[in-house]
């Protein structure tokens, strides 16, 4: 080879000579390191529930939100049932405003005019 030619296995990125990691060898301690994130984590999500709680605006946002996705859900679930009763169930609701127009699948009919 001279010198013009590179090496086409030679890599000289980031990662250049580092090989993967191989098994680990105390597993143990790698299990104790995720048991303390996780613990962690619970930590962390705790204090934003608690502050969250401690604050009233927030949590009475937070069960109108939950409250209209409640009831949304029922609604959805009896018109479903209406539908089932009435051996319409495979026949989709009609669209309302705001909705995604219908998928035409994996080709896009653009008008020109």
């Amino acid at each position: 080879m001279t010198g013009d030619e590179r090496d086409p296995a030679a890599d000289d990125g980031p990662t250049a000579g580092t090989e993967p990691p191989g098994p680990d060898p105390d597993p143990l301690q790698g299990v104790q390191l995720a048991a303390h994130q996780a613990i962690a984590a619970a930590r962390g999500l705790l204090d934003a529930l608690e502050a969250l709680v401690d604050d009233p605006a927030t949590v009475r946002e937070a069960v109108t939100v939950i409250g209209g996705v409640a009831q949304d859900a029922a609604r959805m679930a009896a018109e479903a049932g209406r539908r089932a009763a009435h051996g319409t169930a495979s026949t989709p609701a009609a669209p309302t405003e705001g909705d995604d127009p219908p998928d035409e699948g994996p080709v896009a009919r653009i008008t020109v005019r």
